[in-house]
C-alpha cells in the first residue's frame, strides 16, 4: 500500500519535486520504507527523479558536495 500512497501524494502535488525525507514526513511513514519503495519505483520507471548537487562546508571547514535525489509524479 505504501507505493500507492507515495504515487497518490506525488500526483496530488505535481509538478512539485520532493526528496524522500519530505515524502516520509508528509505521509507519516518511516524513511526506510519510503526509500525502499522509491528504489523499486525508480527501477520500474514509475516516478521521475533528478539529482541536485548540494554544496556545503561542515564545521571543520571541509567542503561537501553531495547529490540529493528529488522525485515527482511521472505521467503514463
Amino acid at each position: 500500500m505504501t507505493q500507492q500512497d507515495i504515487l497518490d501524494f506525488l500526483k496530488r502535488y505535481q509538478p512539485k519535486w520532493f526528496n524522500s525525507n519530505e515524502i516520509a514526513e508528509a505521509l507519516r511513514l518511516s524513511k526506510t520504507s519510503v526509500n525502499n519503495c522509491l528504489k523499486r519505483m525508480r527501477k520500474h520507471s514509475e516516478v521521475k527523479e533528478r539529482t541536485v548537487r548540494i554544496h556545503s562546508i561542515n564545521r571543520l571547514g571541509v567542503r561537501n558536495n553531495r547529490g540529493v535525489l528529488f522525485f515527482s509524479f511521472k505521467r503514463f
